[in-house]
């Protein structure tokens, strides 16, 4: 049985705040540590993006006080780094404009608060992601240039802080609000076969081959496999594995651009600000593509719904019972096990639309089916094959113990009178049942093999008088 993975549920008014000032903290110093890594990925700030989804999570987007939180997280990580300063406070204001923005605009849009795993609302999120990039730049930007850490020009100082907001926050952003928003199903992505698990194989293997390669060339090289898992896998599960190989193609990019430096003439910092922007727009398609691949799958999910059960009475329509014995044979449990079958009719059927009109008549048929389902315990399959006619399937029973099954549902409906209109409607069944020793490889071929004998019986049952029960 699938359940959603909730995360991060609230034991008191100040949880919130104190999983939000983790978050700044503890992914603060991750992000510390990436800029003065060996590699230098000065491009992944995942502080920001956390927060803000954190409290769009939480609905505190318009409490001051988780934006304090977020702020005292933030600065107090920096100055363990650099020491207290004016630095770390400039920097994290420009912050704390990214997480207001982002927090603001994911709270406010109905667009993404109504369905996030929808092409509308993606495009949303990515303007979102715009404008809270946007909004950081243009304070960081200046604000960076007062510091001892200044870039040449102010133009790559904005430029700098925009792309490594924009693409964290496009990176990761999707699957946190899954995460958060309890979208992820746990046992629902795949079965752990060896063929479900080819698109992320041959992901990890183009991963592999690109090591090797320039890094304009990484961003194509992966693309054909990240689409086999975009179509292959539910959503939450490719923009996992969206943000897994963006951060592996940073930090691939990350090794081969100081050796363009010399070639083109650019600092490292904006080579690596342009492959990020690269590195973002390059998982775009892919995660479209997983997006359009969820609304067909629900589309087509809802339309076999549709088409599996009868609109009247919710029991299975013939197709909907063809499906269901398939996904029977399946399971070996029914595999050369007996099969009973009991076809039910309404006596009079037609006399009950003629005199009391075909609104009765339609209670009168969900009344059955309802009474059918209360009365037969599962596993049985209960399908309406006809105008008044039912059908339902059983499985392991002996033959008297299942006579005794189908007279109790017709008693049960012969002692039950239908209410139409303030009077009662007497309604009484005939029941004809078959039975097999064996269902044999296909359980729909069995079914049909027994119908002649459930039909012949119930004819007979009819021609003695109805509402009784011939096996």
């Amino acid at each position: 049985m699938q359940q959603r993975f909730l995360i991060l549920k609230e034991s008191s008014r100040y949880t919130p705040y104190l999983f939000i000032f983790a978050a700044a903290f503890a992914l603060g110093l991750l992000g510390t540590y990436t800029h003065i890594s060996a590699v230098n990925l000065s491009v992944f700030w995942p502080a920001n993006v956390t927060c803000a989804a954190l409290i769009h999570r939480y609905g505190l987007a318009r409490k001051p006080a988780s934006y304090i939180v977020v702020y005292a997280g933030l600065v107090l990580q920096d100055c363990m780094h650099w020491g207290w300063s004016l630095a770390p406070l400039l920097f994290n204001a420009a912050d704390l404009v990214f997480v207001l923005v982002l927090a603001v605009w994911l709270t406010r849009s109905q667009t993404i608060r109504q369905g996030q795993n929808d092409v509308a609302a993606f495009f949303h999120l990515i303007l979102a992601c715009l404008a809270a990039s946007a909004a950081c730049a243009a304070v960081g930007g200046p604000m960076q240039q007062a510091t001892p850490f200044a870039y040449p020009q102010l133009t790559q100082a904005v430029f700098g802080w925009f792309t490594e907001q924009f693409y964290t926050s496009i990176l990761c952003l999707p699957f946190l609000l899954s995460l958060f928003g309890g979208k992820i199903r746990l046992g629902h992505p795949v079965d752990l076969t060896w063929r479900n698990t080819l698109p992320l194989l041959s992901l990890l293997v183009s991963i592999g081959m690109s090591v090797s390669i320039g890094p304009f060339l990484i961003l194509m090289l992966v693309l054909p496999a990240l689409t086999w898992c975009a179509i292959s896998y539910p959503v939450w599960l490719v923009q996992l594995i969206m943000l897994g190989t963006g951060c592996v193609q940073l930090i691939i990019v990350s090794i081969h651009v100081p050796g363009l430096v010399g070639m083109w003439g650019h600092s490292v910092p904006y080579l690596l600000s342009v492959l990020r922007l690269g590195i973002a727009a390059a998982i775009f398609g892919p995660l479209l593509i997983a997006i359009n691949m969820s609304t067909i799958r629900r589309l087509n999910l809802k339309l076999r719904q549709q088409a599996s059960y009868d609109f009247l009475t919710s029991t299975l329509s013939r197709f909907g019972l063809a499906d269901a014995l398939d996904r029977y044979t399946a399971l070996r449990q029914y595999h050369g096990t007996s099969m009973n079958m009991m076809l039910i009719d309404v006596d009079h059927f037609k006399k009950i639309n003629d005199s009391l009109g075909h609104a009765c008549g339609d209670k009168v048929l969900r009344h059955i089916a309802a009474l059918v389902h209360d009365t037969v315990p599962e596993p049985r399959l209960v399908s309406r094959i006809g105008g008044e006619e039912f059908m339902v399937v059983c499985f392991g029973y002996e033959p008297p113990v299942f006579y005794a099954l189908a007279d109790t549902v017709r008693r049960a409906i012969a002692d039950t009178p239908l209410k139409h209109e303030r009077q009662d409607v007497p309604v009484t069944i005939s029941i004809g049942i078959a039975h097999a020793e064996q269902t044999g490889v296909n359980l729909e071929k069995t079914v049909w093999g027994l119908f002649p004998h459930a039909d012949h019986n119930l004819y007979t049952a009819k021609r003695e008088g109805r509402n009784r029960t011939v096996q």
